[in-house]
């Protein structure tokens, strides 16, 4: 398994890795003395090694499979807070139907609910929570303004954005949430939950094109 240092500032550091069968990104925020996960996806021993110490947060920007594979396993050993979407957490939790086709996973709970506009602080950095509706019913962003770094999940991909014919997706929202996205300032840091890196900038054409 590999780790890489994808970002690094005075007030942040990033590292990356890419777990599963659905080759899904995997982040580490390290800010002062706090460490949070992006998206635990799946085997918990790798994602415990690549942790490699005190875990303080995991946030997961949706519910499904691939992206919260490991969570449980991960929070019980860490004793990390878990932030997903208000919208989601039954079915995380596994307290409500998961709607179609869903791939068994550990339910996991979730410590704190977040909404649209919500700041969760991580050392001495500040992520608001931007919910994009589209592939999932909660999917949500996380957004660092200071340091031009955004979290996209499923939503905006390089070139692309997240499939809309699950079976609580919808197409117009994820067109309504990749446009809110494309206000982000050009040269925002885009880490997505698949596929390469890449900025808003390099994303605007594409999302003022299309047409869902």
């Amino acid at each position: 398994m590999d780790k890489t240092k994808i970002f690094e500032s005075d007030n942040l550091k990033i590292y990356h890795t890419v777990l599963g069968l659905l080759s899904n990104n995997v982040y580490l925020i390290k800010a002062g003395d706090e460490a949070a996960l992006v998206d635990p996806s799946c085997r918990p021993d790798d994602v415990l090694k690549f942790v490699d110490g005190k875990l303080n947060k995991i946030l997961i920007t949706h519910y499904h499979f691939d992206h919260i594979g490991a969570a449980c396993q991960v929070k019980s050993e860490t004793g990390a807070k878990t932030y997903a979407s208000a919208i989601e957490r039954g079915y995380i939790e596994q307290t409500t139907d998961i709607p179609g086709f869903h791939r068994k996973v550990d339910p996991c709970t979730v410590d704190v609910e977040i909404h649209d506009g919500d700041t969760i602080s991580i050392g001495n950095t500040e992520w608001k929570v931007i919910e994009t509706p589209g592939h999932s019913m909660g999917s949500v962003c996380y957004y660092c303004e200071s340091e031009k770094v955004l979290f996209s999940g499923d939503t905006l991909f390089y070139g692309s954005y997240g499939r809309v014919d699950f079976v609580d997706s919808d197409p117009k929202g994820m067109l309504a949430s990749l446009r809110k996205l494309a206000k982000l300032p050009a040269d925002v840091k885009v880490f997505p939950g698949h596929s390469q890196f890449t900025t808003i900038g390099d994303e605007i054409d594409f999302i003022n094109e299309l047409n869902l």
